[in-house]
């Protein structure tokens, strides 16, 4: 038998999906009097199966790279070490050498020979009527004044030269002369003016003297009398150190704020 379409009756195809999602079709066959049915699975799906993934190959460089890497560093910090403990080593061994007896060195601290003494300094008020970079001008000022009845005195530090002409104790003393010099005409002021540090080696005889000549001197100046400064060349003791403090106090000086400025300078210099 056939359709209308001219298809064998017999064969007809059904598809469907169940609740497995499985395509199945039918056959049908007639047989006689007898219809016979029979399910029938027309395939089992095969679905993609990935190839498994290839082992990669093991990379036998790379342990060695970090062996040798790991040694490098462990015997670099190792030498740090060795040699910080050799240096310590040879340090320690030195001073035993030097110092043989620690202990008493430590008990007994060594007597100082020849250490320096560090003078006090000198400090006053004085009046300044220049400072020249060249000593020639500094001398021709200096003439200009001594003309006019003015001793004056050139004092040389750090590659100038400055021109002073008074020396005093006070303030009120220095600006009273100031206030003198400028009615004539001159130019002049004051300020205040000490000497430098001073070091030097002295025997315990002419640190004595030095400190007789400070006192003799800060006297000198606020009194403005020489008497007892000439008198300490007497007892100067024979140091060279103090050779030309002692030198201008014997030189005949009849004005005694160059005599001060002087021996200022002079103490600035031992």
């Amino acid at each position: 038998m056939s359709d209308n379409k001219g298809k064998p009756k017999g064969e007809e195809n059904l598809a469907h999906k169940d609740k497995t999602t499985h395509k199945h079709s039918y056959l049908v066959v007639e047989d006689g009097n007898t219809v016979k049915s029979e399910r029938q699975v027309d395939s089992i799906p095969v679905y993609y199966q990935p190839k498994p993934l290839k082992k990669k190959k093991n990379n036998w460089l790379t342990p060695i790279l970090i062996t040798i890497a790991s040694a490098g560093v462990i015997g670099t910090v190792l030498g740090m070490l060795l040699l910080q403990l050799f240096v310590g080593m040879e340090s320690e061994q030195a001073q035993e050498v030097s110092d043989p007896n620690p202990v008493n060195s430590a008990a007994t601290p060594p007597v100082e020979v020849g250490s320096k003494e560090q003078l006090p300094n000198l400090s006053a008020y004085v009046l300044q009527a220049g400072v020249f970079q060249e000593q020639g001008n500094a001398d021709e000022w200096k003439s200009l004044y001594e003309g006019n009845g003015e001793p004056a005195f050139i004092w040389e530090r750090d590659g100038q030269y400055f021109l002073f002409i008074g020396v005093f104790a006070t303030e009120e003393g220095a600006r009273k002369k100031v206030k003198e010099l400028q009615e004539d005409g001159n130019d002049v002021f004051f300020k205040s003016w000490e000497t430098t540090n001073v070091e030097i080696d002295l025997s315990a005889e002419a640190l004595q003297w030095l400190e007789q000549f400070q006192d003799t001197w800060v006297n000198a100046v606020d009194a403005k009398d020489q008497n007892e400064l000439l008198a300490l060349s007497d007892n100067a003791p024979s140091v060279s150190s103090i050779e030309n403090v002692v030198q201008i106090l014997k030189e005949d000086n009849d004005n005694i704020d160059v005599l001060l400025l002087e021996l200022m300078y002079a103490y600035e210099n031992l």
